[in-house]
């Protein structure tokens, strides 16, 4: 239970430490990142393989 405790308190740390540097950029950036990925993956591939006119 202490590793798992102090491993989140090292990512709350580091998430913590980016928005300082960043700020709304980091979290703006971050956000992008995922929507492109999954539209990419969960949207794009599957309608180019069933559109196979």
């Amino acid at each position: 239970m202490q590793f798992i405790q102090n491993h989140f308190k090292k990512v709350f740390n580091r998430i913590q430490s980016i928005y300082k540097k960043y700020g709304w950029k980091a979290v703006i950036g971050i956000i992008a990142y995922y929507l492109v990925r999954d539209v990419t993956l969960y949207v794009l591939i599957p309608y180019f393989f069933l559109a196979k006119d």
